[in-house]
């Protein structure tokens, strides 16, 4: 009797502790579509930052991904706190540094290794590792880690923030 009552106590706590049909922060099932959908997404984003040797990253296919006053943050330098900037202002920059350069940009290639996707109410959270190359590199750099958010837009999703929580950088040595 002692065991019965313990194993209905157990199950009873169980179900008390377990998330809901109402508990916010439960996590929900991607549908085909929407993992088709991110999937998607995800691949032009990162073949938009890919390019030829002295070319630049497709910065149309990149604005598209995004919605309009989208936020990105860069990894700051240990000690500081991280600054969010448009998508726009971020672009600009980028744009600038490489137009203005007197050499032309390497090559670069940014893959994709492993993603991790979480769908909790009316948006997606995505961590991307990715490996990133250079022309010229002479190391594998260190797998990088960004954290998006996704909002449904117009029938589709795209990105509402992009956080950089570890640059791929080259050892240093």
């Amino acid at each position: 009797l002692a065991f019965l009552s313990a194993l209905v106590l157990s199950v009873a706590l169980d179900a008390c502790s377990a998330p809901g049909p109402t508990d916010p922060l439960r996590s929900e099932l991607l549908t085909s579509a929407e993992t088709q959908q991110v999937d998607a997404l995800l691949d032009e984003l990162y073949r938009s930052f890919s390019h030829g040797e002295g070319e630049e990253p497709d910065w149309e296919l990149m604005r598209s991904v995004f919605v309009e006053g989208a936020q990105f943050v860069t990894e700051a330098p240990a000690g500081e706190a991280p600054e969010p900037r448009s998508v726009e202002a971020l672009l600009a920059d980028w744009q600038a540094a490489v137009r203005s350069s007197d050499t032309p940009a390497p090559a670069t290639e940014e893959r994709i290794t492993d993603t991790r996707i979480e769908k909790v109410g009316r948006l997606i959270r995505v961590d991307v590792v990715f490996e990133a190359k250079k022309a010229g590199d002479p190391a594998p750099r260190s797998p990088g880690l960004d954290s998006l958010v996704l909002v449904e837009t117009d029938g589709g999703w795209k990105i509402l923030s992009f956080v950089v929580h570890h640059e791929a950088k080259l050892p240093e040595g």
